[in-house]
């Protein structure tokens, strides 16, 4: 092989080298972003259930008593969750939901119907998810 032809072999490798250390980059990059929105997922389900279970134990104390406040804020499952309840019209009540983890903080609201003598979920809504530090 002449001298001219090894140089531009040379030239070739460190080429081929370059491009697969951008495209190991790529990937890599690619994984780590998917990784992320799988634990954002598996942060909002972590927080979806303990709102679920504030609106649960919520509904459980509204069976009892039609005058129930909320809960207070309490610790479940690694997190933190609240309830708030508002009375509306009609025999009507409002159920708000907080629930933290992880710097996160998720909510959601309830309209439930009491006139029938069990508490009934009317309409449920997310508010929303966000960070919990001001």
């Amino acid at each position: 092989m002449r001298r001219a032809e090894r140089g531009h072999a040379l030239v070739l490798a460190l080429l081929v080298l370059v491009l697969a250390s951008l495209a190991v980059a790529l990937a890599a990059e690619l994984f780590a972003e998917a990784w992320r929105a799988g634990e954002r997922e598996a942060s909002r389900a972590r927080l979806l259930a303990l709102t679920d279970a504030a609106l649960a134990a919520t509904l459980a104390e509204l069976a009892r008593s039609p005058s129930f406040p909320g809960l207070p804020e309490q610790e479940l499952g690694g997190g933190r969750l609240e309830s708030e309840v508002q009375a509306l019209a009609g025999g009507e009540v409002e159920v708000r939901c907080r629930a933290t983890l992880g710097g996160r903080a998720f909510a959601t609201r309830a309209r439930v119907d009491l006139a029938s003598g069990r508490p009934r979920v009317l309409e449920w809504a997310i508010l929303g998810s966000a960070s919990a530090d001001p």
